[in-house]
């Protein structure tokens, strides 16, 4: 394996780790990180490609992004109900710094008005 090839791996697992711990963390945008880290894959590792994109929980919107260029309706509504709840629950019992709640609610604020209004609407 070349070099590229081997960061190529190496960030695209970090960006699939750090996609993971957006699907629960507020403020972590989770598709773009798996996106980023379809694409290193595709570019380094077509076994890690394959995996991330036939994976059952996110495999279906990444490839559906990629195929198509935007999420369907159901799915921007799934992922602004997830990214709102986790900020929620968050600022609600466990983020105890006003402050910080404020920085929850503004980053959550602002990723659901990116999927809505800046990523494309597409058919399902």
């Amino acid at each position: 394996m070349s070099i590229k090839k081997g960061l190529f791996v190496l960030f695209g697992t970090l960006a699939a780790t750090l996609g993971c711990v957006g699907i629960f963390t507020p403020g972590i945008p989770a598709t773009p990180l798996f996106l980023l880290s379809a694409y290193l894959y595709s570019k380094s590792s077509p076994r890690l490609h394959h995996l991330l994109v036939n994976n059952k929980v996110i495999g279906k919107y990444i490839s559906s992004y990629v195929k198509k260029g935007g999420m369907s309706i159901k799915s921007k509504v799934i992922a602004n109900v997830f990214m709102l709840g986790m900020v929620t629950i968050s600022t609600l019992f466990f983020i105890e710094v006003v402050a910080m709640k404020i920085v929850a609610i503004s980053l959550g604020f602002i990723g659901s008005m990116v999927v809505i209004f800046y990523v494309k609407t597409v058919e399902d």
